[in-house]
Parts: C-alpha cells; sequence; structure tokens
C-alpha cells in the first residue's frame, strides 16, 4: 500500500538525520528536500515519479535500520532461523539508505546548477577552458542601467569539489572602479563569505553581481576610498565611473577601457 503523507514526512526527516549525522558537520548537509526537488527537475520528473521516489524512502527508512538490528540479535539468540531471511531483507535496504546518502553528497551539483541557469539579459557565460571544464568559467555582465551602464564586466568563477557545502570563488577580472570590488579584483558579496548555504547555486551568486552594478552598497565597502565617494558626492561618484570605464585615471590609479 502506497504511503500517506504523515509516513512519507517523518521518514524524509529521518534519512534529513542520517545524512546529518554522516557528516562532520550536519549543518552544511543539503535539505534532504531540496536535493529531491533539484532531482526532479534534473530528471523532469512527475509528481508520479516523486511519489514513488517517497515510498522508496519509507522503504529504506532508519525503520529498516532497527529491524535490521534486531533481526541478527534474533538469529545469535536462535530464536527464529526464519528470521535470517528477514535480516538479510533489512541489510540491503540499510544499503540503499547509504547508497541514497552517497549519491546526495557526491551528485554533480555543479553540471545541474549550471543546466538550469536562467541568466539576466544583460548576462553571459563563456568557458575559456572548454565546456568539459565545469568547474572554471567566467561571467560577462553588461549592465544596461545606473552607473555602469554600457560596461563590460568580467568575473571568473572556480568553483571547488566541495560544492554546494562551500561557494564558488568569484573575482572581477576587469579592474573597476566600485565601492564593493577592490582594485585586486576581490569581491565582497555576502552570500560568498557568511551567508552562503548549500541551497544556494550559481544562479543566486550571478544576481548578486548584478545587483552590485544597480544598487552599489557604501556600507559594506572593499574600496573605502569609492564608498566615501559615493556616500558624500554621488555625482562625483558618477564621474569618477565614467573616466575609468572610458580608460583614464581616479586618483592615483589608472582603469583600462571597460566600456
Amino acid at each position: 500500500m502506497a504511503p500517506c503523507a504523515p509516513h512519507l514526512w517523518i521518514c524524509v526527516c529521518a534519512i534529513q538525520a542520517a545524512g546529518a549525522a554522516a557528516c562532520q558537520d550536519g549543518a552544511s548537509m543539503i535539505p534532504i528536500s531540496d536535493c529531491i526537488r533539484r532531482y526532479c527537475q534534473w530528471r523532469r520528473l512527475s509528481l508520479f515519479h516523486l511519489f514513488h521516489f517517497g515510498y522508496f524512502l519509507v522503504q529504506v527508512s532508519l525503520v529498516s535500520y532497527i529491524q535490521f538490528l534486531f533481526s541478527i540479535l534474533d538469529v545469535l539468540l536462535c530464536k527464529c532461523h526464519a528470521l535470517a531471511f528477514s535480516c538479510v531483507y533489512h541489510f540491503f535496504a540499510c544499503l540503499k539508505v547509504l547508497h541514497l546518502l552517497y549519491w546526495l553528497n557526491c551528485f554533480p551539483w555543479i553540471a545541474f546548477d549550471i543546466s538550469e541557469l536562467n541568466l539576466p539579459k544583460t548576462t553571459s557565460i563563456s568557458f575559456p577552458n572548454g565546456k568539459d571544464d565545469l568547474m572554471n568559467f567566467e561571467i560577462i555582465i553588461r549592465p544596461d542601467e545606473g552607473y555602469y551602464m554600457g560596461g563590460t564586466f568580467v568575473f571568473t568563477f572556480q568553483v571547488s569539489a566541495s560544492y554546494p557545502h562551500e561557494p564558488p570563488k568569484v573575482k572581477c577580472k576587469t579592474k573597476v572602479y566600485h565601492p564593493n570590488i577592490d582594485l585586486e579584483g576581490n569581491v565582497c558579496l555576502n552570500i560568498l563569505r557568511e551567508d552562503w548555504k548549500p541551497v544556494l547555486n550559481i544562479n543566486t551568486v550571478i544576481y548578486g553581481l548584478n545587483l552590485l552594478f544597480t544598487q552599489p552598497n557604501d556600507e559594506d565597502p572593499l574600496n573605502h576610498e569609492a564608498a566615501v565617494v559615493l556616500r558624500d558626492n554621488p555625482k562625483m561618484f558618477e564621474a569618477n565611473v565614467k573616466r575609468a570605464m572610458a580608460g583614464g585615471y581616479v586618483g592615483q590609479h589608472y582603469f583600462p577601457r571597460c566600456a
């Protein structure tokens, strides 16, 4: 008989708890609900398939593990040799649990995230090393509004094997006069630091980068000089941005043309 909704919910919680226990850092575990949602989107699965996937989860829930342990105990005590079959069954059920947890941790999320990119019209992606190397790519942003309208800004992405437990490393390849991007290309974006969570993805980072160009923030700067000018004299800040994008000096720093 197919499981009811409460049984499925209990099972999902059990598998999630097992996954957290299997990790050294339970807080970094991808929520099971997000794993199921992403997997179903990737495979274009319907609600019918998801229902059967839930039934599979019920079959391999931690209850099977508990029953497996009791079965071993019964066999060892020779209470009922017929329970040997049940012991073997629950052993393979536990193997299914372990396999599922391993798959959820090792699934190539970066391939899925790139295939599901929904880029703004101002943004494009390129692969300098070819599309076989999905761990290194470039994002090109051409703002169509705000201070940086008309410019072209290239960001490099380096994705580690620990993604999505760790955020991608993002640097601005284009030298830019910006309060949240320093002259070495380091980017101040909270989701690339303390606010990163495994449920976030590449698309989230790209939208955050676009937001930096439409709404530069002087309250959390990397380029403090630019932040002070933006806060105290927005017209001078706009003039400095245009001068830098056209190719020229702003203070003692030279900026190559990017417009």
